[in-house]
């Protein structure tokens, strides 16, 4: 028997517990992180993120997972032939994660590191991606200036593509963190939305000029 999450998605009450999604194995920790479980529970906007990224061409790519949790996505990227890094903020999370890697053969495949965000921890992750990606980035408005301050930091490239997904739950918010993303020269490429989860995807690309600004829909 399980229970509904803050969001309505049902988890099991069982602190472990192993699913299959898109043919890939992942193990949930239920009480394993600090932060509500959210790092070690697998959340739609996840499985919607690796949906969405299964229509673009990623085989040779370099692609960095931010808040990979679970590591759904990384695990799919990494199956079709990207070079994955996928990073977390929590130890947990990211032991969690590495047990996944494993379970799913790719553990050769995608590296692993802790990333805290904000300017003065990205030091060390100094190399070009293709494509930065992430799913419910936008949970905690109280993260947004120093989840910006990462991206700003990590695509310098003009021909990186930031690609988020997440559930609606503070529309005003996350209308200011889009906005914020085009005052520092990013450019909406495309906005597609899942009408029965709220789940919407945004894809942004780093333009080297000022770009006409796009508001979300409603």
């Amino acid at each position: 028997m399980g229970e509904s999450s803050a969001d309505g998605e049902i988890v099991s009450t069982k602190a472990l517990r192993e699913l299959v999604v898109d043919g890939v194995r992942l193990r949930q920790d239920l009480i394993g992180s600090g932060d509500n479980c959210t790092g070690t529970v697998l959340w739609d906007s996840a499985a919607v993120l690796s949906r969405h990224l299964a229509e673009v061409p990623v085989a040779g790519k370099t692609i960095l997972e931010l808040g990979a949790g679970c590591g759904l996505v990384s695990i799919k990227l990494a199956q079709r032939g990207a070079r994955v890094t996928a990073t977390d903020g929590d130890e947990t999370v990211l032991g969690n994660l590495q047990h996944n890697l494993a379970r799913n053969s790719v553990a050769d495949k995608v590296a692993t590191a802790i990333l805290k965000w904000g300017a003065a921890n990205l030091e060390t992750h100094r190399d070009p991606f293709d494509f930065i990606v992430g799913s419910d980035l936008l949970y905690d408005p109280a993260q947004y200036d120093a989840l910006l301050a990462t991206l700003g930091a990590l695509a310098r490239w003009p021909a990186t593509t930031v690609c988020v997904a997440y559930r609606v739950r503070h529309p005003d918010a996350e209308s200011t963190f889009v906005d914020a993303m085009q005052s520092a020269q990013f450019v909406i490429e495309s906005i597609t939305s899942d009408p029965q989860t709220l789940i919407r995807v945004v894809q942004f690309r780093r333009s080297s000029s000022s770009a006409n600004s796009v508001v979300l829909p409603g």
